[in-house]
This record gives C-alpha cells, sequence and structure tokens, in this order.
C-alpha cells in the first residue's frame, strides 16, 4: 500500500499542474429552438413546474406565450429562450417587458417573411404538426395556397 501511495505521490511532482477548470458555460444557441416548452425550462433552470409557472405568472420570466388551442383548459406554454437564458445568468440583462413585441417576434421568427411553412410553425412553436393542423381548423393561424401533401408511396 505503501509504494502505491508513494508512486502517486512522485507522478504527481512530475506531472505539470493542469489548468483550472473552467466554469460552466450555457450559451444560449442560436440554432436552437427559440421557444420552449415548461419542461425544458424546469431542466435546464433545474426548477420545479410549479416555481416556473410562478415566475412566468408572476413576469419574472417575461415573453411567454400559450398554444393552446382556444377554448382549452390547460395551457401549453412556451417560453422564449433568451428570457430563460437572462435568467439563468443574473450578470444577463433580461429581456423584460420594455423590449416592442414586434421586435421579439421578428427575433423569434428570425426572418422578414409574411408567409411561414407548417413545418417552420411546427419548429418555432415546438410543437407537432398535429397542433398546426388543429390551430389552422380553428382558424388561428390562415392558410395561404394550397395545401402540399407527400406524395404516398405504395407498399415496396
Amino acid at each position: 500500500m505503501r509504494n502505491i501511495q508513494h508512486c502517486q505521490n512522485r507522478t504527481r511532482r512530475l506531472l505539470p499542474p493542469s489548468p483550472p477548470r473552467p466554469r460552466p458555460h450555457h450559451p444560449v444557441c442560436q440554432q436552437c429552438l427559440p421557444l420552449w416548452p415548461v419542461r425544458a425550462a424546469m431542466a435546464w433552470l433545474g426548477q420545479s413546474e410549479p416555481r416556473i409557472l410562478t415566475w412566468l405568472d408572476e413576469g419574472r420570466l417575461p415573453w411567454a406565450w400559450n398554444i393552446a388551442r382556444a377554448g382549452s383548459g390547460r395551457r401549453e406554454l412556451r417560453i422564449w429562450h433568451r428570457s430563460l437564458a437572462a435568467f439563468k445568468q443574473p450578470e444577463a440583462v433580461m429581456p423584460g417587458a420594455d423590449l416592442a413585441e414586434d421586435v421579439v417576434l421578428a427575433e423569434v421568427i428570425g426572418h422578414g417573411r409574411s408567409v411561414l411553412r407548417a413545418v417552420e410553425v411546427c419548429r418555432l412553436l415546438n410543437c407537432d404538426q398535429a397542433t398546426v393542423a388543429r390551430h389552422l381548423a380553428d382558424g388561428e393561424l390562415a392558410a395561404v395556397g394550397p395545401r402540399c401533401r407527400r406524395p404516398q408511396t405504395g407498399p415496396m
């Protein structure tokens, strides 16, 4: 046992000191989905759902949208990732209510086109195609042009 400790101590003296560990950094990915569901916020912030919902209701986490169907009894909240990033890093400036909604929406959408494809809407809202289809059927989203369908493939 003494020989093992002696070898370990000797090895430590011969190796150069390792550089200090960098502080954990969680940059906001520009390619990530712009709106995150509450579960993703819970995981990233390491907090419970009731606490996240309280922060949303108090306005401590600004820029969240409810994408549930009109008249739905439950909320399907999506939170802007920049709000989450600023909340996680207190030294960062929180994008708060002082930002104009059109500025935030332009950043969420990421381009100036007036028409979005359904796949783009799914990506922006972080939802599935069925949700977008329900919003189209309810008239909450407007369809422009004919629907494009994938070609049907038969059995091979």
